[in-house]
């Protein structure tokens, strides 16, 4: 989903609008691809959630045990960089980690 300054409306080819309203996050291409290319982007999902108060869609949540994507969090991503990610996290309207 974004803005398309040039024609001045919102073009959506994943759904995002829908998801948007129903208060749902979810990947545009499947969340262990997504995941698995950037493992903090996980984290991300998980702030964008708390922050606007969204459910997590399951395909996330089952992304979100693939040992894979796991370990790549724990060796891959700088421990400074998941702290950001968890004080955004914590810090969100409802304090929480949902996976």
């Amino acid at each position: 989903m974004f803005y398309n300054i040039n024609e001045g409306k919102i073009e959506d080819y994943v759904g995002g609008m829908k998801d948007l309203q129903e208060k749902v996050t979810r990947t545009p291409i499947p969340a262990v691809e997504t995941f698995t290319d950037d493992p903090c982007r996980l984290l991300r999902c998980i702030r964008f959630a708390n922050k606007f108060d969204c459910i997590i869609c399951e395909e996330i949540q089952e992304a979100a045990k693939n040992n894979e994507i796991r370990e790549a969090l724990a060796n891959v991503i700088a421990p400074e960089r998941k702290g950001t990610e968890l004080d955004k996290i914590l810090g969100g309207n409802q304090p929480h980690i949902a996976v």
